[in-house]
């Protein structure tokens, strides 16, 4: 009795520090994953692909059984010898950062698992706004190509029919004010959002933008057009694409949709879906949408 006492003990001092080191090395492997990749120490498939999602659920694991096998053996240990074999800090770390990275990782992968795949998004598909020549020679050569006509859905057909039937919202927005004025008003919207200024032409009504996600830096450029309306006004058309060919969880189409939402809010108009009279499924009866 009195040996199976003290191996439940000594097992339980080392699964404790086992448990203090893996809760310390479970944030230092998925933030060395994720700023690595950002700060260009490697590919995002090792970040990402190789260290978060092939490695990262078995360490995530590991953690859970770890600190449940640490804390089990405590309390046994407490039953059979009336005091505990060592502190339950390690184990309560563990398990409550294994708690956290799980969540965090399940979180992610509905979020892929609910969203389209659709890394690039414009209001006018038909004709999307484009790039400087000085912009797209910025641009690595394994980015994401920006010729959007060459680009297709599930199944081959076209990519804009698809953009239509995921964001019936996302079209050109009309607004009822000076084409100057508006420039003006999208591009402060775009700084707001916090997007990288780069090109900006008042006399074209263009301007061109990046911005990059905090976690793994994923980058994506956006293209601006300001024109003017026949019927009076401007017409602005926005375009946000990524420049890697991984899953963005929606993020580009969530960033055009703020941005008109936004600049809608901005011109001191109503919303594209409130002024088009769209149906409660969000489908446009046209293909404008005026504010």
């Amino acid at each position: 009795m009195v040996r199976v006492t003290v191996m439940l003990e000594q097992t339980a001092i080392w699964l404790g520090l086992i448990c203090g080191v893996y809760a310390l090395f479970l944030p230092f492997w998925f933030g060395l994953s994720a700023l690595g990749t950002k700060w260009g120490f490697f590919d995002w498939s090792v970040g990402l692909d190789l260290m978060t999602h092939t490695l990262g659920a078995p360490l995530i694991v590991s953690g859970l059984v770890v600190g449940g096998l640490c804390g089990l053996l405590i309390i046994v240990h407490r039953f059979m010898a009336g005091e505990f074999a060592t502190s339950f800090t390690g184990v309560l770390a563990v398990l409550v950062v294994s708690g956290l990275a799980l969540t965090a990782k399940v979180h992610v992968d509905q979020t892929r698992a609910s969203r389209p795949v659709l890394l690039d998004v414009t209001t006018d598909t038909l004709n999307p706004p484009h790039f400087s020549t000085s912009f797209i020679a910025r641009r690595d050569i394994g980015d994401m190509s920006l010729d959007y006509a060459t680009k297709h859905g599930p199944g081959g057909g076209a990519l804009g029919d698809y953009q239509a039937s995921l964001y019936p919202r996302i079209r050109p927005l009309n607004v009822p004010a000076e084409p100057e004025i508006v420039f003006s008003h999208a591009l402060r919207t775009a700084r707001d959002l916090g997007w990288r200024i780069g090109t900006a032409s008042r006399q074209s009504g263009m301007f061109e933008a990046g911005a990059e996600s905090f976690w793994f830096g994923f980058r994506d450029d956006i293209a601006v057009r300001v024109t003017v309306r026949e019927a009076g006004g401007a017409i602005v058309d926005v375009r946000s694409l990524a420049r890697e060919d991984v899953h963005d969880l929606g993020r580009n189409a969530d960033r055009v949709i703020q941005f008109l939402d936004l600049l809608a809010q901005e011109s001191g108009g109503r919303l594209p879906a409130e002024e088009t009279g769209a149906t409660d499924d969000g489908e446009p009866p046209n293909s404008g949408s005026d504010i």
